[in-house]
């Protein structure tokens, strides 16, 4: 039988473990922020190609901008859990945490680094995770994360590549949009984000983009 101070420690590192999965589930629930907050600070330029089917926008945003929306919504999340996290965006982005283990509150850094694909999706391979000095394998960490959680079909979590593939193309949402990522260059401060509107929907989104002060430029073709 186990004596009782291995116990103690095993559930003290399931905790700190456990901290660490809540921070790649945040990761995803941080892409979405970041496509679907809204918010008055963020740089929008809109520009439409009419096909017969639907329109096209282009959101961009800079990295402080991002960073600042992210934040705000990490903090409305954090207020629901023991956990706290923050984000910045520098060479990588970097996801920082809180976990409270062996009684003492430990520090938890996760860099990733999004690379965009050619069809819209995005990819976040991971640098880097640490818990307090400790470096962890990354791929040890996505492996719990894969089998114990369940995601949404358009995320899937690749431990052996170390990364977690966002297929953005594949989401489906309620008003029929279509995502692709465009840019997401950190060190050049580009990012962009491509909603594509049906025809339908367009009025409603031309009132969207009046209401929230957004730029909207109508090319004809």
């Amino acid at each position: 039988m186990k004596r009782l101070k291995d116990i103690i420690m095993e559930n003290k590192w399931r905790s700190a473990f456990f901290g660490l999965v809540l921070i790649n589930l945040g990761i995803v629930l941080w892409l979405l922020a970041l496509i679907f907050l809204p918010t008055d600070y963020t740089l929008v330029n809109v520009d439409r190609e009419r096909t017969n089917t639907d329109a096209e926008f282009t959101i961009i945003s800079t990295k402080d901008n991002l960073e600042q929306l992210t934040n705000e919504y990490l903090n409305e999340m954090s207020s629901e859990t023991i956990f706290n996290y923050s984000i910045s965006l520098e060479e990588y982005v970097e996801l920082r945490g809180n976990v409270r283990a062996f009684d003492q509150v430990i520090p938890i850094t996760v860099k990733l680094e999004p690379v965009v694909q050619e069809n819209g999706d995005l990819i976040l391979e991971q640098q880097d995770i640490s818990l307090g000095k400790l470096p962890l394998p990354s791929n040890k960490v996505l492996e719990f994360v894969e089998k114990n959680y369940e995601l949404p079909e358009w995320v899937r979590v690749n431990p052996d590549e170390e990364n977690i593939y966002v297929a953005l193309t594949q989401m489906e949402t309620e008003s029929n949009f279509q995502l692709a990522a465009d840019r997401f260059n950190l060190n050049s401060d580009q990012i962009a984000f491509k909603i594509a509107v049906p025809k339908d929907s367009f009025q409603l989104a031309q009132q969207v983009v009046a209401n929230n002060d957004m730029e909207f430029n109508i090319d004809s073709q």
